[in-house]
């Protein structure tokens, strides 16, 4: 399934907050030169040396990460001025070459991809497992099989049907993989392509789409930094 990623929908990022954003910036860089796209917003915090199209400051404080970005979600799917469809970004997301088309991607079923982050540390079930256990419990009246849409991608959602699953599944907190399950929407499975290991890099998947975690970029540890910059190195219209 191919969704359009043309400049009728807008881009909106979730952002922690944060007084320096590399990572950003080059994730930027990547969606004004690959990506086309109407306007780009950001929710959560903002470094200071960028300028952006909106910004909304969401206070964090006191909150878990999910209760965060719920609060995001529901923020961005409530604002009129956000185009109906807007594909979510991460600020480590990274597209390496233009896109026309973008496809709809799962990761695999949900027990499939709960059992391989438990095979890889270990059998102490994590927050986070403990949560996709709990969506896959909610989704399994809607869809068979259940899917997880957790990769590290930008993703497709029209804000009311957002609000919809928001409503719907109030304490479940996988949003991608909920809204995708619960809509049916199918797609092509994908092997993810956050970079965190030497074997990641053999991944084919990262010649379009690229992320990275903290340590990684911090330490340029596999070179992403230096591949990401060597692919950007002029500045977007959102830097000052």
């Amino acid at each position: 399934m191919e969704v359009s990623s043309k400049k009728t929908n807008d881009v909106v990022y979730f952002v922690k907050e944060c007084t320096t954003n590399e990572e950003l910036v080059y994730s930027l860089r990547s969606v004004e030169k690959n990506f086309p796209h109407n306007k780009v917003w950001i929710y959560g915090g903002c470094p200071s040396n960028l300028k952006l199209d909106t910004f909304t400051h969401i206070t964090q404080n006191g909150l878990t990460k999910w209760d965060k970005v719920r609060k995001m979600f529901s923020a961005a799917a409530n604002n009129p001025d956000i185009t109906d469809d807007f594909y979510l970004f991460n600020d480590d997301f990274f597209i390496m070459e233009p896109i026309d088309e973008m496809s709809v991607f799962y990761r695999s079923t949900l027990p499939e991809h709960i059992l391989e982050i438990e095979m890889k540390h270990g059998d102490s079930p994590s927050e986070y497992t403990k949560l996709l256990r709990t969506t896959y419990r909610n989704l399994l009246p809607y869809s068979d099989p259940v899917l997880s849409y957790e990769l590290h991608i930008p993703f497709l959602f029209n804000k009311k049907k957002l609000l919809n699953v928001i409503k719907k599944f109030p304490t479940v907190h996988a949003t991608r993989t909920i809204y995708g399950n619960y809509y049916k929407i199918g797609g092509d499975k994908m092997r993810d392509v956050k970079v965190y290991g030497q074997a990641s890099l053999n991944n084919p998947n990262t010649k379009t789409f690229l992320s990275t975690d903290d340590s990684a970029w911090m330490g340029d540890k596999y070179y992403i930094k230096t591949r990401v910059k060597n692919t950007f190195p002029d500045k977007s219209q959102y830097e000052l």
